[in-house]
């Protein structure tokens, strides 16, 4: 019994390490991917994902060689991999471009938007019916967010717009992950790291291409430590976004971007 209580406790640790660890490499990396994106050096947003993405890819490959974590042969997804994946494409871009066009208030004020939706989906798709508590909570969060960010309202129609798309692709993908997990109980978490990383850099180099962006005019912002600070960022960000849901829920998930 004081066995198990030990256990429970160390339980109880990690996923409040995990979700603490979440808050912070989002919170450092949104305010320093809004510095890039609203710099006078002009960096375009699927760029930036691109290198994001490059280096998570990077690093996966001798993680695996020396059996830290277990990266599968990239081969057809699944469906429930393959909902994850494109619900983590358009809710990484879509994030970059609210950011691009959104001062870091109002973008953190409307993302809080994504609780409810969260919620929905929970219920939805994991049949998993929200209590009174979470409820009152829910509300809580949202109208705070509501009344902190109401002074920050501007005609910017547009980041509004990829702000709002952002939230419904944000808690697909979280709520996706759960579903996945439940689908395949065998899937290393890392390796759905680098699956969507890889799915993502071919589609940023695909957009930047049709953007008719020249990939090696930027090799130069590799140099730059706010790109190289952002970019460590994105790949500890990704990570705990996929270890907090795992180790907690999609609503503690949401509930902590």
């Amino acid at each position: 019994e004081a066995e198990c209580k030990v256990s429970k406790d160390n339980s109880h640790w990690c996923r409040s390490m995990v979700a603490c660890s979440y808050v912070l490499s989002s919170t450092m990396l949104t305010i320093s991917n809004t510095v890039l994106l609203r710099s006078s050096a002009v960096l375009p947003p699927e760029i930036l994902l691109l290198e994001q993405q490059l280096l998570i890819i990077l690093t996966c490959f001798p993680a695996h060689y020396f059996k830290f974590v277990k990266i599968e042969r990239v081969r057809l997804p699944s469906f429930t991999l393959m909902i994850v994946i494109f619900s983590f494409m358009f809710y990484a871009l879509l994030s970059m471009y609210s950011q691009k066009f959104l001062e870091l208030s109002l973008y953190t004020t409307l993302r809080k938007s994504q609780v409810v939706l969260t919620v929905l989906l929970e219920y939805l798709v994991l049949r998993k019916s929200p209590t009174t508590w979470i409820v009152v909570s829910v509300c809580f969060v949202l109208s705070g967010s509501i009344l902190m960010g109401v002074s920050e309202l501007r005609g910017n129609f547009t980041g509004y717009l990829y702000a709002g798309f952002c939230n419904v692709f944000g808690a697909l993908y979280i709520v996706s992950i759960a579903y996945h997990k439940q689908a395949t109980k065998t899937s290393d978490s890392f390796n759905t790291i680098f699956q969507c990383s890889l799915y993502l850099a071919i589609f940023s180099g695909i957009l930047a291409l049709a953007r008719n962006r020249n990939l090696m005019s930027y090799t130069y912002t590799l140099t730059d430590w706010r790109v190289l600070l952002s970019i460590s960022l994105a790949g500890i960000m990704n990570s705990t976004v996929i270890l907090n849901t795992r180790a907690n829920s999609p609503l503690t998930q949401s509930v902590c971007s």
